[in-house]
């Protein structure tokens, strides 16, 4: 029978593309594929997961599938293109380097070859999946060929472990607590999540507090930038826990009273997802794939005003009747992204299609 294999950069603990990777490759396995994860570079804690990508030689062939993650540049670019494999490519966007000047060289560096390798494989693929609009809309102006929109394919059981103690019992009080999930990056803009909350704290309600959950591992600068500007801010409370188990991530979300988005740039936004799925409503800002991934779900904002988001969210925890509103609309929405039936029928049918 054919093979189905996966490439990515990295396999990283709690990284989305990651989860997404290992619940396609039991997707595969279940179907009846030999199917395995090959990687550029191994990440913590994951190394019996994948294997190096050069061992993918000794089982390429014609009859076979290599499906390529993109989203950062990286050698597995050439290597996928000259393989004699049926190419697919899951595209999730990749950064615009504009965010990266003077923060990191080498992430700005990834993140400009990464566009230019994007572009050289215009015209390789034999079918590109895309988990939004605003993604296959990218690959089309490229002249990508026979894109197709299939959102990411979601393990939620990961989402159903019990809750850390020490973090639920840490912050299991009567605070009002904002949550942002997302990795330490200018582009998740962070920087106005902490400038809404200092209006919230300061103005509206001293018992409150932030948790901006991520790693800083390849942002150091940014972080510091963050630190430095919740100093200058006179502002406390700001927790940021750096990489976090995922029953640490449970704890988090089950904490939180309102999970605030500002970032200005997502192929999609898996932690959006993760909230509707804990009940927690919602607040982002109006841009990228974010407005595709809520589809009238949460509150979205179309000005980065923080006095009045922050005023907005005070409303929001307030009314007992708009927030059960918007938890129920969040409610619906996740409904589709829970239909992972329908969605591994979609997936498994566009893959097939090109391997008959």
């Amino acid at each position: 029978m054919s093979q189905v294999h996966q490439f990515l950069p990295v396999l990283d603990k709690g990284d989305a593309i990651g989860n997404c990777a290992m619940a396609l490759r039991r997707l595969f396995r279940r179907q009846g594929y030999f199917s395995n994860i090959y990687v550029w570079r191994p990440g913590k804690g994951l190394k019996r997961e994948c294997l190096p990508y050069r061992k993918h030689r000794m089982v390429s062939s014609p009859r076979n599938a290599a499906i390529l993650h993109f989203s950062i540049g990286s050698p597995l670019s050439d290597y996928v293109k000259s393989l004699p494999d049926r190419k697919i490519m899951i595209y999730h966007n990749v950064t615009p380097k504009e965010y990266l000047t003077g923060i990191s060289e080498q992430v700005y560096y990834i993140a400009k070859s990464g566009r230019k390798e994007l572009a050289s494989l215009a015209g390789r693929m034999e079918l590109c999946l895309c988990d939004s609009e605003f993604n296959r809309k990218d690959l089309l102006e490229l002249g990508y060929e026979n894109v197709h929109v299939v959102p990411i394919l979601m393990d939620f059981s990961l989402l159903d472990l019990e809750p850390d103690r020490r973090v639920r019992e840490t912050y299991g009080d009567e605070w009002r607590n904002f949550l942002f999930v997302g990795r330490i990056a200018p582009n998740k803009k962070q920087e106005d999540i902490i400038r809404v909350f200092y209006y919230y704290k300061k103005f509206i309600n001293p018992r409150s507090r932030l948790f901006l959950v991520g790693t800083a591992r390849q942002m150091p600068r940014y972080l510091t930038i963050l630190k430095s500007l919740v100093q200058r801010l006179g502002l406390r409370d700001v927790i940021f826990t750096g990489q976090v188990t995922q029953s640490e991530l449970v704890a988090f979300y089950q904490a939180a009273d309102v999970f605030v988005c500002m970032s200005e740039h997502e192929g999609f936004c898996v932690p959006l997802v993760e909230a509707m799925y804990f009940g927690v409503p919602i607040v982002a800002f109006d841009t990228g794939a974010i407005t595709e991934t809520l589809a009238g779900a949460g509150v979205l904002v179309g000005e980065k005003d923080h006095q009045s988001i922050a005023e907005m969210i005070d409303l929001l925890l307030i009314d007992e009747s708009l927030r059960s509103r918007i938890i129920s609309v969040q409610e619906e929405r996740l409904k589709y992204f829970k239909n992972t039936g329908q969605l591994k029928a979609r997936l498994l049918g566009k893959i097939k299609g090109i391997m008959n």
